[in-house]
């Protein structure tokens, strides 16, 4: 597993996951169109040689440059015909994924410790939270960990969206969107759970953000279901929902927002015992709140 590093200036920052080289390269070729990737291929070379005006990726090693090469035209004249001009668009490096956090500077927009949202085996996440690109972030974050912990684990990701800027974000992560589905319905729920006449046992996750296909008595099933295939369900909405009520979820993670609907409710159904005075205070200061049952 590999860290995907963008390099903008001189900051570096990870804006995604890869199980290989291989597989960057395809998200790579798919993201841009069939580039022409070359290997072991520097920039000087490049303004040299007879390739035509066109867009490259140079690979080195473990970095890749997306580059661009034209004729640069000053006052209706060519100029220097023999040397092309190479423009730098994109800068990556694959890192191994044990090793980024000491090459890279993350920035942790969150509080708390991810690794408790997880005390049960393969457990079941309910995020509520008014704002779509909170939510997203959350996703991502506990994707990020899954990963960390599980080989294989981004492979095995199917996940039910609708909303298409939301969309692009998880066709990015996961470098395709084979696995990405407009709307939840049980006949990809159930190629996804079977591998022909075999059960997929392996470790994954399955994500429904924010889709209304599913009703108690079908989110209760798979629930089920995912445990005992070894599957991470997380389950996204906007409003504190029955699911959320009838204590669904081995973990509900309350994304603090503008909405006092949602803060309200949540404090009517799991936050009683504390003064709401308290329990505002609590918010304050704090990107999410999650109650494990």
């Amino acid at each position: 597993m590999y860290a995907v590093v963008e390099k903008i200036l001189n900051k570096k920052n990870i804006v995604n996951f890869t199980e290989s080289e291989q597989h960057f390269e395809i998200y790579l070729n798919k993201m841009f169109d069939q580039i022409k990737l070359i290997e072991n291929y520097s920039i000087e070379s490049l303004t040299h040689d007879d390739k035509a005006d066109d867009k490259y990726i140079l690979k080195n090693d473990k970095n890749y440059l997306f580059v661009e090469k034209f004729t640069e035209v000053i006052n209706g004249y060519f100029y220097n015909r023999n040397e092309k001009c190479v423009r730098v668009l994109k800068k990556w490096s694959l890192i191994p994924y044990e090793n980024f956090e000491n090459e890279v500077n993350i920035n942790k927009n969150y509080s708390g410790d991810l690794s408790k949202l997880f005390d049960a085996k393969y457990p079941s996440l309910s995020i509520i939270s008014k704002n779509v690109k909170s939510s997203n972030n959350m996703v991502k974050k506990i994707m990020e960990y899954l990963i960390s912990k599980y080989d294989g684990i981004l492979s095995n990701t199917i996940i039910f969206n609708h909303n298409k800027s939301i969309k692009k974000e998880y066709e990015k992560f996961l470098m395709s969107d084979n696995n990405i589905h407009d709307e939840c319905n049980d006949e990809e729920m159930n190629k996804y759970l079977f591998d022909g006449d075999k059960f997929n046992v392996d470790p994954g996750i399955i994500i429904i953000d924010d889709c209304f296909y599913y009703d108690n008595k079908k989110i209760k099933k798979l629930i089920a279901k995912a445990k005992l295939y070894k599957k991470f369900v997380i389950h996204v909405t906007r409003t504190v929902s029955d699911d959320t009520k009838n204590n669904l979820y081995d973990r509900v993670i309350y994304i603090n927002d503008d909405s006092n609907y949602n803060k309200v409710q949540m404090y009517n159904l799991f936050m009683q015992e504390y003064n709401f005075k308290d329990y505002t205070k609590t918010l304050t200061g704090n990107w999410y709140i999650s109650i494990m049952f």
